[in-house]
């Protein structure tokens, strides 16, 4: 096809798609984590291995069971989650089998949890699979971003950014809980946010210049997943500094929630979707109204994180004197932390099933509905995590060297994947580079008229180049950061 004909197929391919099923998607999201259970158990067995065999090993379990289960395989994603979870409960309890005598005596590090890092290294993972996936006809439909309401695999990841970033907020700290807004922090606050508006401003720009094509509906026209971000910080931010406490937090998060839903409800969701097609984008609000009237939902989606992310962290209180020092808790309140995480993400379901039938769950809008959804996915992945460290913990506690506890308990922290480390470490890095591969192979190929060979073959090696630059980049403690 000729370049304008081709961007015109690419562009009616992508609307008018109305998602999978709840279920569908979230089976589509966990078997990253059961395939992350493997692949540290695999390489815990098999210890010591080098870096490159260590590499192959998760490339291959981790990234490219990522890339098969999202596209050519997607169909039996049910028998292929079952047999997952199958296999993991059995590995697991045959390690841990006639074990629990020893809970009062292992002991994990409470700072940093490692769970929350994996949890957001296999979303970024996932989401690096998806955007180029997606352009490829191998990947469903049913899991390419809704137009309107449902649930698609893509209408997660701005969801599950926010999700992540809210867990890690910095002002889970301990200097900053008790502090208050100051021109200071709101000027600390801009800075921080400025490059995720720049990046906002560049990709709408590089898009323009280079006649990419783009899903209008999705955020706007001049709108994009990096200006969501940047606003979606920059109000919680400020949300966060007014409050007392973060006790308050699951009140102003509903409140705001309540309203956004009311606003929508009494003919905002009309104007934002328009449905007849009457309203034209003549104005930047009008031409951005998706992008800018979805804002509320994230900032309480954001809200909900902190608070879920204080939480997890509440007894984990650390001296002042020692703020440096590794500092441990009993694996018993880890499980315990644990089960009743477990219970909020069943409440949690059981409102998005409710909501779905009552406003229906729609990420253009960020609805009341899509909140839920992705506090429910969020949640359970995150017990899924949580359960992880507490089995490797448990499994590597004769493992521990009394004489040299803390150099044993410094490697015990980097339990993780090096590829999913290495994620973490450079995670916007890995995200852009990903967005910009991404570019290059659509422009470099008419991917939608690839076949299912030629699709695969190119995800393989853009992951493989992906993963290898993060890994190499983390393992030469390289931290790439502008500002």
């Amino acid at each position: 096809m000729d370049p304008v004909t081709y961007k015109e197929y690419h562009e009616s391919f992508m609307r008018n798609n109305n998602g999978s099923t709840i279920e569908d998607v979230f089976l589509t999201v966990i078997p990253t984590f059961f395939t992350t259970f493997l692949a540290t158990n695999i390489i815990y067995v098999a210890h010591p291995l080098g870096v490159i065999p260590t590499f192959v090993i998760e490339f291959i379990l981790i990234v490219a069971s990522t890339v098969l289960h999202v596209t050519i395989l997607n169909y039996r994603i049910w028998e292929i989650s079952l047999t997952l979870l199958c296999v993991t409960i059995t590995a697991a309890v045959k390690q841990i089998y006639g074990r629990i005598h020893i809970a009062p005596f292992v002991q994990v590090p409470c700072q940093r949890p490692e769970y929350l890092n994996l949890f957001r290294a296999a979303i970024n993972l996932l989401t690096a699979v998806c955007i180029l996936a997606v352009d490829f006809k191998c990947f469903p439909r049913k899991l390419a971003k809704t137009e309107t309401f449902g649930f698609g695999l893509m209408d997660t990841g701005v969801g599950f950014y926010v999700f992540g970033n809210g867990l890690v907020a910095p002002e889970l700290s301990k200097a900053s809980e008790s502090s208050r807004l100051t021109w200071k922090k709101l000027e600390k606050t801009i800075i921080g946010c400025l490059p995720l508006v720049v990046l906002g401003a560049v990709r709408f720009a590089a898009t323009n210049e280079l006649d990419y094509q783009q899903h209008i509906s999705e955020y706007g026209v001049h709108w994009n997943f990096f200006l969501t971000l940047a606003f979606t910080k920059f109000f919680g931010s400020i949300l966060l500094g007014i409050l007392p406490h973060f006790e308050y937090l699951k009140y102003l998060s509903m409140v705001l929630l309540f309203a956004h839903e009311l606003f929508l409800q009494l003919g905002a969701a009309d104007y934002i979707i328009d449905p007849n097609n009457q309203i034209k984008r003549d104005s930047f609000q009008n031409a951005n109204r998706e992008g800018i009237f979805s804002i509320p939902g994230y900032v309480s989606l954001y809200l909900a994180s902190v608070y879920i992310g204080y939480r997890l962290r509440k007894e984990e209180s650390v001296p002042e004197k020692n703020k440096n020092d590794i500092v441990f808790t009993n694996i018993r309140q880890l499980f315990w932390k644990t089960v009743r995480l477990f219970f909020v993400a069943l409440i949690l379901w059981k409102i998005t099933y409710i909501l779905k039938n009552m406003f229906g769950v729609s990420r253009r809008m960020a609805n009341m509905g899509y909140v839920f959804w992705m506090l429910s996915i969020g949640t359970t992945v995150v017990v899924c995590f949580m359960l992880l460290e507490i089995f490797y913990y448990f499994r590597s506690f004769d493992r521990r060297n009394v004489d040299d506890g803390e150099k044993e308990s410094s490697e015990k922290r980097n339990y993780a994947p090096i590829i999913l480390n290495g994620i973490t470490y450079n995670g916007l890095v890995f995200f852009l580079l990903a967005n910009l591969m991404t570019g290059i192979v659509n422009l470099c190929f008419q991917t939608l008229l690839l076949n299912t060979a030629q699709a695969l073959v190119i995800l393989f090696v853009y992951m493989f180049a992906l993963c290898s630059i993060s890994t190499f980049l983390y393992l030469k403690k390289i931290k790439l950061k502008a500002w």
